[in-house]
């Protein structure tokens, strides 16, 4: 009967505690370990013990960024070992310190950093996270609720950027704590571990690419960008923003890629005004009414026919509304009479022998 094998490798930044998470899963102490900051795992190494009938292998990695060799040397050696590793990878378990809890650009650098140097969507399928120091620290027993419902989006969230993939598996969290091994947590966890392992197929590491933990990443800022119009009484507003983004140029030549933008400051800008003004003008008219008379017999016509006649000066307000827009253009309503103004006054009256005409004389404006 052939012992079935299952290959995890650890990465992280030295004292997250790859060393102890990986003799932890291999129920022995096969990594040298340490409480100093300084880095003990000096060059990727692997061990290995059967456990319930299963060969269980660990990838133990040298500290990604411990300050003590340069990140291109380290990535280096990681990949002329991991070239020479016949045996592939189940699973890449990131580990972080269950103490801290900020979605830091060095935590994303490693996740970015598991997944270019596999080169394939399918390592995406392969990744977990595994916080440590988690439990023995009380009481800075850390959220797990948290870790596992935000956290775990900001992951999904940074898998789907680097990769461009419209959607990402989900990425499993786990919590251990080496000083707590018996712990149930912990025990839980490492079980979970197991079985997320044991479900995928090895990936192949001879393709490893040494690629590096950073790529080269400038901001972008943009100025005003316009949004939308608001309005508040007689004046527009322009409503405004700065935003600012990455520029992720890769150093394995894939094509750059863009961060989404993010709001740095709202505001507004007077754009213009809107008016209304009144324009009145008096209008004064004169008319002369007649009432013709006329006498007759039964002879004709008289001469008694006659004309009785009044002259009427008129006069009245109008008014108009002259709208200047938020953009300057002017429109004007129609003339109309302003209530209450019109006058009616008799200047003249009289009456004439025979007939005579009626007539009006209008349009005496005065603005």
């Amino acid at each position: 009967m052939s012992v079935r094998k299952v290959v995890l490798m650890v990465i992280g930044d030295t004292g997250t505690g790859k060393s102890s998470f990986g003799n932890l899963y291999l129920g022995r102490p096969a990594f040298k370990e340490s409480d100093s900051p300084a880095p003990v795992t000096l060059e990727s190494t692997s061990a290995s013990s059967v456990v319930d009938g299963i060969t269980r292998t660990v990838i133990d990695t040298e500290g990604l960024s411990d300050g003590q060799n340069s990140t291109a040397e380290q990535v280096q050696k990681l990949a002329l070992f991991l070239r020479g590793w016949n045996e592939g990878v189940n699973a890449i378990g990131v580990c972080l310190n269950g103490q801290h809890d900020r979605f830091s650009q060095s935590v994303k650098d490693i996740i970015r950093f598991a997944y270019n140097a596999f080169g394939t969507k399918e390592a995406l399928g392969h990744i977990f996270i595994v916080f440590t120091n988690c439990f023995a620290f009380l009481p800075n027993k850390p959220n797990c609720t948290v870790k596992t419902t935000e956290y775990q989006q900001y992951v999904q969230n940074f898998l789907k950027e680097i990769s461009g993939a419209p959607q990402v598996p989900e990425i499993p969290i786990f919590f251990v704590d080496t000083q707590d091994a018996d712990g149930y947590e912990t025990k839980q966890s490492m079980i979970q571990i197991h079985g997320f392992a044991l479900e995928r197929q090895p990936m192949d590491s001879r393709g490893f690419k040494a690629v590096p933990i950073h790529d080269k990443i400038d901001e972008q800022f943009q100025v005003g960008v316009f949004v939308d119009y608001e309005y508040e009484g007689d004046t527009r507003y322009k409503k405004l923003i700065d935003r600012k983004r990455q520029k992720i140029t890769p150093y394995n030549g894939d094509d750059i890629r863009y961060s989404n933008w993010d709001i740095i400051k709202s505001y507004r800008e007077a754009f213009g005004t809107r008016s209304r003004r009144t324009e009145t003008r008096q209008r004064s008219q004169e008319k002369k009414n007649v009432t013709h008379h006329s006498a007759h017999s039964i002879f004709g016509s008289s001469s008694n026919d006659h004309t009785h006649w009044e002259i009427v000066k008129s006069t009245w307000t109008e008014a108009r509304d002259i709208i200047t827009d938020f953009d300057g253009r002017v429109t004007e309503s129609d003339w109309r009479i302003v209530p209450g103004t019109n006058k009616d006054q008799i200047i003249d009256s009289g009456r004439n022998g025979g007939w005579s005409q009626g007539w009006v004389h209008s349009d005496n404006i005065k603005a």
